[in-house]
């Protein structure tokens, strides 16, 4: 899946689902905005989200963990290392301060390789380990236990730790199995597709554009047929011009006008460097705008 339908299912969590235990039928409405993604139809895409969830549901109780759910949708995507880093950050971030609690971290991590580890059959990490990871990353960063990890460090560290990195690299985007007759199915289908594509003209191509370029060109369009191809031709502007009749005379001498400055409005100093400085007579000059004074 790409990015965009990870975040079509935050936003269809935070709209459907009344907490993070998500019934069977919240789990399969909040799904559905997978449809059009996925290419499935509805009474399918209702069916795989079945599926998907007696998955999740381990323990049989007929509730899932909403964000166990997400995290592990986000991990098996097609988003890069950072982005699934920095989605699951914002799972567990739940004061929306831009930082985690070392429990909040523990929970980030250990709800997203459980979700996968369900979906894939393998065994989770214990907790232990889980926890080890986020005292890691609080020692690493200095920071006590009782504050919170900022998402920068949060990100800095998720990347360079061999374990997590090896956790989200072996169900990184996982390929596609799909038959040869299901190939030719979608083949025949984009055939189809552009066959059935309208043939329009150059006028009514363009009149479904309201700019001006567009109504121009339908203008254009139009003389050429009323006046004829050879008396209506198009040429580039500068053929268009035509030389004067009487070229202007050229004076080379300089003007006997002059400018004179009245006001200055400022000059930003700020991030300059040299604004204030000794003349050879030593007295201090400073810029003013393209003049210099004393």
């Amino acid at each position: 899946m790409r990015k965009k339908s990870i975040e079509l299912l935050w936003e269809s969590f935070n709209d459907i689902a009344d907490g993070f235990g998500l019934t069977r039928d919240e789990f399969v409405e909040i799904c559905q905005v997978l449809e059009k993604p996925l290419r499935r139809k509805r009474t399918e895409m209702k069916d795989l989200s079945n599926l998907l969830f007696d998955l999740l549901d381990t323990d049989k109780n007929e509730l899932v963990d909403a964000l166990e759910f997400l995290t592990s949708m986000a991990l098996v995507s097609g988003m890069d290392v950072t982005e699934k880093i920095r989605f699951a950050f914002m799972c567990y971030d739940f004061a929306e301060n831009e930082g985690l609690t070392i429990d909040e971290m523990t929970l980030a991590l250990k709800s997203a390789v459980t979700g996968v580890a369900k979906l894939s059959g393998d065994e989770p990490p214990l907790e232990v380990e889980v926890e080890r990871f986020s005292e890691e990353a609080f020692f690493k960063a200095k920071i006590a236990k009782d504050k919170t990890l900022p998402k920068r460090k949060f990100v800095e560290f998720c990347e360079t730790c061999t374990e997590i990195r090896s956790y989200v690299s072996h169900y990184d985007d996982p390929k596609e199995v799909t038959s040869t007759h299901l190939l030719g199915q979608l083949d025949e289908m984009l055939e189809n597709e552009q066959n059935s594509i309208p043939t329009r003209s150059k006028v009514q191509t363009v009149m479904m554009d309201p700019s001006v370029g567009a109504r121009n060109v339908v203008f254009l369009e139009a003389e050429k047929k009323r006046l004829g191809p050879d008396v209506l031709q198009y040429r580039r502007w500068e053929d268009k011009l035509d030389p004067p009749t009487e070229m202007p005379i050229i004076i080379h001498e300089t003007p006997t006008s002059t400018l004179s400055l009245e006001w200055i409005h400022g000059y930003q100093a700020q991030n300059m460097r040299n604004n204030l400085m000794y003349n050879s007579e030593g007295d201090l000059v400073c810029t003013e705008s393209t003049k210099t004074s004393e």
